[in-house]
């Protein structure tokens, strides 16, 4: 058998009691998922990004060259043996990672509506048509998050679902906030399909953008996802949303959300690139939901135009 040493761990991370049982349920170059009842444990190697539900374990090589195939994990105090080949040990001793976002923020010092033109600008550049943006377009996103209705949206099926979130964030109403969480969970392939990255770009974007405008309509964005997630997409993409509602994010999300609300324009505009190297599309679905849930914050904190009676100016 072969032994490795836990490099970190998230200090965010459930570990599963002595004795539980687990199944690999997928195997790449860089990283293990490990799937049992209380969740996904990710073994990551060493110097790759880190994971809000990961390990990081001293491990040069990929682990494609184990022959590990779907075996049965058990849990030990200190160790996680993979059937007979393989056991990752010094998990009580190893150092802690935290992937809580955190900073000084700026908030009355940034601007915020050009940076989310910005991002927008560089989501629409990327050239990763085939996520988020095949189902939503191409629109001014600050437009689309306003009171205002967009008439094209009538047999659209993906954008009427973001415009209901949109209302229903506005509104603070959960009934509108589910539809259009259900509507878009799962939608696109992948682990994490492009709704689900959207989705969790978004509450992100209307917790960091002037986050007192939506405070309660978030807390219950999150309850939905929550609760609908695991009906409705990957267990990958359930285990990002459960840490993600917490605010424990994937590395290079938090590093580009600490760069938006504190850093520098070029600074963020070099973490938004890394995120967009981020999977086939999941960094640019991300970033997408991000700016719409930004945009929306700020619509939040705009009154809504007042109707004039008919009678008003006679």
């Amino acid at each position: 058998m072969r032994l490795l040493n836990a490099a970190a761990i998230s200090e965010d991370l459930f570990l599963s009691a002595e004795g539980t049982i687990g199944q690999i349920k997928s195997i790449h170059h860089d990283y293990i998922n490990i799937l049992t009842s209380d969740g996904i444990v990710t073994l990551v190697r060493s110097g790759m990004d880190h994971i809000p539900f990961g390990i990081e374990v001293d491990l040069v090589d990929g682990w494609l060259n184990f022959e590990l195939k779907q075996q049965m994990v058990r849990y030990f105090a200190d160790a996680i043996v993979i059937g007979e080949n393989l056991a990752v040990r010094g998990l009580q001793t190893c150092s802690r990672f935290s992937c809580q976002v955190s900073y000084d923020s700026l908030t009355g010092a940034v601007d915020f509506l050009p940076r989310l033109r910005r991002l927008q600008q560089l989501c629409n550049d990327a050239d990763k048509g085939g996520g988020i943006l095949a189902y939503v377009g191409q629109y001014d996103a600050k437009m689309f998050c306003s009171r205002s209705k967009i008439p094209s949206l009538i047999d659209a099926r993906i954008p009427q679902a973001v415009k209901m979130l949109i209302a229903g964030i506005l509104e603070n109403k959960g009934s509108l906030i589910n539809e259009g969480i259900c509507g878009l969970l799962g939608v696109g392939p992948g682990s994490t399909p492009s709704g689900d990255d959207f989705l969790l770009g978004f509450l992100s974007g209307i917790i960091h953008v002037q986050p007192e405008n939506c405070q309660q309509a978030a807390k219950k964005m999150a309850q939905h996802l929550v609760v609908n997630a695991p009906q409705l997409t990957t267990f990958m993409s359930v285990e990002y949303i459960k840490y993600g509602v917490k605010g424990l994010y994937h590395q290079r999300v938090g590093e580009m959300i600490r760069s938006f609300g504190a850093g520098a324009e070029q600074e963020m505009i070099d973490k938004v690139r890394q995120l967009m190297q981020l999977g086939h599309f999941s960094g640019v679905d991300f970033l997408v939901g991000f700016v719409y849930g930004g945009f929306t914050a700020l619509s939040a904190g705009t009154p809504p135009k007042r109707k004039e009676s008919v009678n008003e100016n006679s």
